[in-house]
């Protein structure tokens, strides 16, 4: 799952990701994500939530963060926009950031998981 600006990040704690290009990979996945979403006719707040977060962050770097449990904390640089990504999404984007196979099976489930979730 994908929260814009919530407040569950606050409770957790959250190293730096080690990857240098790790905010353009996440760009590139939520980008993607999007996309797919739309094509899948999602008339969910998940196309909401990712659109604004792409359009408000645009232009400004993306902070990546990992939690010990394995979520992924995203931040827009300095702006107040910030995205936590949990559960199979989170699992599926830790593979891309640490240059692992990520199955295509395991990326239809994630998004078939937040088209039916959202």
């Amino acid at each position: 799952m994908i929260y814009r600006n919530s407040e569950l990040a606050r409770n957790i704690d959250w190293t730096p990701h080690r990857n240098q290009g790790a905010g353009e990979i996440v760009r590139q996945f939520l980008a993607g994500e999007s996309d797919l979403l739309e094509l899948a006719s999602a008339r969910t707040s998940a196309v909401r939530v990712l659109t604004r977060f792409l359009e408000n962050s645009a232009g400004s770097p993306l902070m990546v963060e990992r939690a010990r449990s394995g979520e992924l904390l995203v931040r827009a640089g300095l702006l107040d926009e910030a995205l936590l990504v949990t559960g199979r999404t989170a699992t599926v984007l830790a593979g891309y950031l640490d240059e692992e196979l990520v199955l295509m099976q395991d990326r239809f489930d994630m998004t078939v998981r937040q088209h039916i979730a959202w």
